[in-house]
C-alpha cells in the first residue's frame, strides 16, 4: 500500500508557516492568555485520550474561540501509545475539521530504539500511510520523522520527501530524555534525524524541547527556518516570562 502511494503521489500539503517558538497547550487545560501581548503567533494543542469531554466542546465551539486565539493552532498526535489506533486517527480527522484547527502534526506511531525490528517497521509504514491520508483529506500536515535506527530514519526521510513535504517535525523528547545504556544510541539517532532534515532541505519543527538548553546549537544557529515547541514556555508564559537563548 505504501509503495502504491509513493509511486502515484501527486498531492502537495499546504505550507504551514511557523514562528521560531511555539508553546504546547494541553487540551484538557485550555488557557486564555494575552496572546498579542506575549507575541505568540502559533500554538500546538495536545490531548491524552480520544474520549475526552473537551473534544466535544472543541467540536461544538471551535478551538480558536475556546483559546481566544486568532493565530495558527495545530493539533499534535503525540500521545500515549495506547491511543495511537485507527479509531483515534479517525477521531482526529473529525476534530481537526469540526474544531477549526489550522493543521496537524503527525500521525505518530510507537517507533523506539529497543522495539523489535518488525514492530518498528510496521509502525513506521502505518504512520506514513496515515500521514498521507491527512493530506488527502485536505488537512495541512507536518509529518513526524521517526525511526528506530539510522537506516529507518533515512528511509523515512526519503518517503516524506517523496510525499512532497517541505517541513517535518522531530519529537526531541524521545531522544534527549533517554537514559542508561540507550542514551548514546538515542543521541546518535537525534543527530541522524537532524542531519537528514538539513540534507534534504526540510524546515524543521523540534517538539518537546523543555528549555533552550535542549536546542541543538548547530540547528538553532544556522537554520533560520527551524521552529521549537515546548510545554515549559506555556508555564513561563502564564507568569508573563520568556526564555532567553543564553539562559542556563
Amino acid at each position: 500500500e505504501l509503495n502504491s502511494i509513493l509511486e502515484s503521489w501527486s498531492i502537495t500539503s499546504p505550507t504551514i508557516e511557523l514562528p521560531r517558538f511555539i508553546p504546547e497547550i494541553p487540551v484538557d487545560e485550555p488557557l486564555k492568555l494575552r496572546w498579542k501581548k506575549l507575541e505568540i503567533e502559533a500554538v500546538i494543542v495536545t490531548f491524552r485520550e480520544s474520549g475526552s469531554e473537551m473534544l466535544e466542546t472543541i467540536r461544538r465551539d471551535g478551538i480558536h474561540d475556546i483559546l481566544g486565539f486568532e493565530g495558527t493552532i495545530l493539533l499534535s498526535t503525540i500521545m500515549p501509545d495506547e491511543y495511537l489506533t485507527e479509531e483515534t486517527f479517525n477521531t482526529t480527522i473529525g476534530l481537526i475539521k469540526e474544531g477549526g484547527f489550522d493543521g496537524v502534526v503527525g500521525w505518530d506511531m510507537p517507533v523506539y530504539i529497543d522495539s523489535p525490528k518488525v514492530t518498528s517497521l510496521t509502525n513506521l509504514v502505518s504512520a506514513t500511510i496515515y500521514t498521507a491520508k491527512y493530506v488527502k483529506e485536505g488537512i495541512p500536515t507536518i509529518p513526524l520523522l521517526k525511526g528506530s535506527d539510522a537506516g529507518e530514519i533515512k528511509m523515512h526521510a526519503r518517503w516524506l520527501k517523496c510525499l512532497g513535504f517541505d517541513r517535518v517535525a522531530i519529537h526531541a523528547t524521545e531522544y534527549v530524555l533517554e537514559h542508561g545504556e540507550l542514551r548514546e544510541r538515542a543521541q546518535d539517532l537525534y543527530a541522524t534525524a537532524l542531519g537528514e532534515v538539513l540534507e534534504k532541505g526540510f524546515k524543521p519543527l523540534i517538539i518537546g524541547v523543555m528549555s533552550p538548553s535542549s536546542f541543538p546549537p548547530l540547528l538553532y544557529g544556522e537554520c533560520s527556518d527551524a521552529s521549537f515547541a515546548g510545554m515549559s514556555w506555556l508555564l513561563r508564559a502564564e507568569e508573563y516570562m520568556v526564555y532567553d537563548y543564553d539562559e542556563t
